[in-house]
């Protein structure tokens, strides 16, 4: 999701030649804390810890959790059990519901790994499937089989940062 703007300034010499300067400005992407407030409503940026202790207490919306699964390539009975809730009980939670603290955490959590795979893969598409496939660093399991708990999530990201480092993983 970079910016790019392109200049041109065209420069006429003394012997009538034309000579062109160009800039052009690259505007890195987003990072990961814009990302995951983002995606998950929140009005500021998630730049330190205190900040995602403070939007983990405020709580995640369900209906900003919904369209982050659905971005993720994640059915409800999945995202329910990735939450520790019954697909039930998160079905009867009204759209405007917002989550209890511990939800909340592993709703933030799996939009910073969300987060962190876009930046790696550059395609919600190759993020969607690394996700889903089957990983030998993490001795076969999917990413996303492991993200119910604060470990795996901690597994995910380190296997990322090694694929961002070029290391095989």
């Amino acid at each position: 999701m970079g910016t790019y703007k392109n200049t041109r300034k065209i420069v006429k010499t003394k012997a009538n030649e034309v000579q062109e300067e160009f800039s052009s400005y690259d505007i890195s992407p987003l990072s990961t804390d814009v990302l995951v407030a983002n995606w998950l409503g929140f009005p500021r940026p998630l730049s330190n810890d205190l900040l995602l202790v403070e939007a983990t207490r405020t709580g995640v919306k369900k209906e900003a959790l919904l369209a982050l699964s659905k971005k993720m390539g994640i059915d409800l009975e999945t995202l329910s059990s990735l939450l520790h809730i019954s697909s039930r009980t998160f079905q009867r939670l009204p759209a405007n519901a917002t989550l209890d603290i511990f939800s909340s955490e592993q709703a933030i959590e799996m939009a910073l790994v969300f987060a962190k795979a876009t930046q790696v893969f550059s395609d919600d598409n190759t993020c969607r499937q690394w996700l889903h496939a089957p990983l030998q660093a993490l001795n076969g399991l999917s990413p996303v089989s492991v993200l119910d708990t604060g470990f795996g999530v901690h597994m995910v990201l380190q296997v990322l940062g090694r694929l961002e480092q070029g290391v095989f993983s």
